[in-house]
């Protein structure tokens, strides 16, 4: 028998598209979502809500109570603002040097997106869980530099035990 600690996963923060999808099974990835959520709730998985990804979904409506109450709220401080402007300067300079990710990353979100990799971050939370297919490319991009430590986890992918549980795949 093995002493090696396999790690597990003790926080994730929640996209905006995480929750609509989570939230609406009309959406094509519901199921996956809903998957992923009760995995997480049962095994007491920390998962956190930013401010922004709130103000965001407050566009369209309210979050339900049955899921807030699963949530752990987390505002945009300093230190997140500090690490986000890291990350802008770091895009300005891909752009500049035409290495920054071009397809589908060029709209607003892409602002919102990179306050929430800061968040990600800064809480060493190991997965950004969301259903935006433009994500991981820009996510890959900063993780290549060495900036952000996370992964994303992405609900258009079938669930994954391994990364719902350690935050890595094949490792269990």
């Amino acid at each position: 028998m093995s002493n090696v600690k396999k790690p597990y996963l003790k926080s994730v923060l929640l996209d905006t598209s995480f929750l609509i999808t989570l939230l609406n099974n009309a959406r094509s990835h519901h199921k996956t979502a809903t998957d992923y959520f009760y995995h997480w709730t049962t095994n007491k998985v920390r998962l956190y809500a930013s401010t922004i990804v709130i103000a965001e979904y407050s566009v369209k409506g309210k979050l339900a109570d049955m899921v807030m109450q699963h949530l752990v709220v987390l505002p945009f401080n300093y230190d997140h603002a500090l690490k986000a402007g890291e990350l802008v300067a770091a895009q300005t300079e891909a752009k500049k040097n035409k290495s920054w990710p071009q397809a589908g990353n060029e709209r607003d979100a892409v602002k919102d997106d990179i306050k929430l990799f800061a968040q990600a971050h800064l809480t060493n939370s190991l997965l950004l869980a969301t259903a935006d297919e433009g994500m991981p490319q820009l996510v890959d991009f900063f993780r290549w530099q060495g900036r952000v430590k996370f992964e994303i986890l992405p609900l258009w992918e079938p669930f994954n035990h391994d990364m719902a549980t350690t935050g890595v795949r094949g490792l269990l």
